[in-house]
């Protein structure tokens, strides 16, 4: 009885865990799109210690690295009639199986370098009644932030 109990309320931590961190997206979601234009996620890149814990190789830690220091996340624009938020998201080790999500289909071909246990989230900014809209992608939560690789892959395409 005593490891039914301990199982539940194990699941309901990460339950409660991983709504507190959708709604962090959310929020960031909206502070995007009242913010066009700032530093916010000019501020989110990824740092090199970041790229260690979402990434499985050193060289992909440096591929990724490299990746960053050309982008201009500012130029990020949601049309303002783009009114609703959608947050999607899969794991590193979802990446190869679940290709029914609505992440962009190239991160399934990437799935061999992100860690399994790390989550790959995008931002989705759509209109109401209408299914797709304009896409922001790819957050990732470690150590206790957000971090934004636009694009993240783009490094490997050259593969």
């Amino acid at each position: 009885m005593k490891s039914i109990i301990t199982l539940f309320f194990a699941a309901f931590s990460l339950g409660c865990f991983g709504q507190k961190i959708e709604n962090q997206l959310k929020e960031i979601a909206e502070n995007v799109r009242t913010e066009i234009g700032s530093s916010m996620l000019d501020d989110m890149l990824a740092s090199m210690d970041d790229l260690q814990r979402i990434f499985v190789s050193s060289q992909d830690v440096s591929d990724a690295y490299v990746h960053i220091q050309y982008l201009d996340p500012t130029s990020v624009e949601p049309d303002a009639n783009q009114t609703e938020v959608a947050i999607h998201k899969l794991l590193g080790s979802e990446l190869k199986t679940n290709v029914e999500s609505a992440l962009p289909e190239q991160y399934y071909t990437i799935a061999d370098h992100i860690k399994p246990n790390i989550g790959v989230y995008m931002i989705e900014y759509y209109e109401p009644e209408v299914n797709e809209g304009y896409r922001l992608h790819a957050f990732f939560y470690v150590k206790e932030h957000w971090v934004f690789i636009p694009n993240a892959y783009e490094i490997f395409l050259a593969e």
